[in-house]
């Protein structure tokens, strides 16, 4: 009988054990669920502060909202054509060819939109267009004024180029490859100081070859890690292709910018890609580049991107564009990781919670069930009460 009863004492006491160290357990459950919370609502804060910055690094980039500026309502493309090495070598002799090429493909487009029905609305302005394009040229010149001669980086351009891609101006306006006199210059503020000692030029002349070039604006270089690496790290001046090709070191054409009527997505795109066929060209849609769907793309491209296959010498805000895409889909990576982990996090809790619950599947539907009756008896009696309501009474 003695070893029985503590054979029940030790028992009861294992038991006893057991209750306080569950007990312990449970009361340390909440606090760990607290910790567990805290770095949860940390790693979407990160997330939502890495959305911001995104979003204000998107919009630093004025190139890639051109067709939101031009028809806010979405209905427009901002496509760009770079051309390759050989491309550019095959039109180098002769700036008509470029031009033709150009034109044609204006042209072609114009066709095309018109025969599916796509023209201007007719309340458009007299000068309103359906296709609005630019194009540039890279290489450089020697410039002269008064005080000294410089050689520096230039861009020789066309059409409404500044329309896709607007310069910081200090003073002064851009010009147009519409103008009649096509001898327009713009100076960076570098140029302008080493040339004349001051940045407010507009109206002076500087020569190239000899041939007298008016000062029409002074515009303030973009400067930052990206833009520097990029290539505009060094004077540069911006001219009439047709001035370029005559007076200075012609590198041939680089850069077609289109803009034109989108009214499904991708229907741009396709256009301009199937008019140029038979070209060596990179084509880019530039509203859509920073799409989520597009920077996984880059994840895809890892290794890969950066090995310069296609032959192709981008301008500087091409690189930057491109500079940017490899950041942005950088941090979506990096979202996508925070975000797993949350819900990985909240996966767990839910079902440590369905483990430790403290009721059934029966309980609950039968809860339910008794709560459907409540809620359908307080019906029945409201609508009793209404018909009651509505008896009137007859007295004889």
């Amino acid at each position: 009988m003695r070893r029985s009863g503590q054979r029940i004492t030790l028992k009861q006491s294992s038991l006893r054990d057991a209750q306080h160290a569950r007990q312990r357990m449970n009361s340390g459950m909440p606090g760990r669920y607290i910790i567990w919370m805290a770095i949860c609502l940390i790693c979407l804060l990160l997330a939502g502060v890495l959305q911001i910055a995104s979003a204000r690094m998107q919009k630093q980039l004025l190139h890639e909202r051109t067709a939101y500026e031009w028809d806010s309502e979405g209905g427009s493309a901002h496509i760009s054509v770079y051309l390759t090495e050989a491309e550019k070598l095959s039109l180098l002799d002769s700036l008509e060819d470029q031009e033709y090429m150009i034109l044609d493909l204006y042209y072609s487009l114009e066709s095309e939109l018109t025969e599916n029905a796509i023209t201007l609305s007719e309340d458009a302005a007299d000068n309103a267009r359906l296709i609005v394009y630019g194009y540039e040229a890279e290489g450089s010149v020697s410039i002269e004024s008064d005080r000294t001669t410089i050689t520096v980086k230039a861009y020789g351009v066309g059409g409404d180029f500044f329309q896709f891609h607007p310069l910081k101006l200090k003073y002064g306006s851009y010009f147009s490859g519409s103008d009649l006199m096509q001898d327009g210059i713009l100076l960076d503020e570098e140029a302008a100081w080493q040339l004349f000692g001051s940045s407010d030029v507009v109206g002076k002349y500087v020569y190239i070859r000899d041939i007298p070039h008016l000062v029409v604006g002074v515009y303030e270089r973009d400067r930052g890690y990206f833009y520097d690496a990029a290539g505009n790290d060094e004077c540069t001046v911006y001219l009439s292709a047709q001035s370029l090709f005559d007076y200075g070191t012609y590198n041939g054409l680089q850069s077609i910018e289109l803009l034109l009527p989108n009214p499904v997505s991708g229907y741009a795109l396709n256009l301009v890609t199937e008019q140029l066929s038979g070209r060596d060209v990179a084509i880019v849609e530039n509203e859509n580049r920073f799409e989520w769907l597009n920077l996984v793309d880059i994840w895809k491209q890892a290794g890969t991107r950066s090995m310069g296959l296609t032959g192709i010498v981008f301008p500087y805000w091409e690189n930057v564009a491109r500079g940017y895409e490899d950041v942005l889909a950088g941090i979506l990576l990096i979202q996508a990781l925070l975000l797993a982990f949350v819900l990985v996090v909240a996966v767990v809790f839910l079902w440590r919670a369905w483990l430790h619950r403290k009721w059934r599947t029966r309980d609950l539907v039968s809860g339910l069930g008794d709560w459907w009756y409540e809620k359908g008896a307080q019906r029945q009696k409201k609508k009793n009460e209404k018909t009651k309501k509505s008896l009137v009474p007859l007295y004889c």
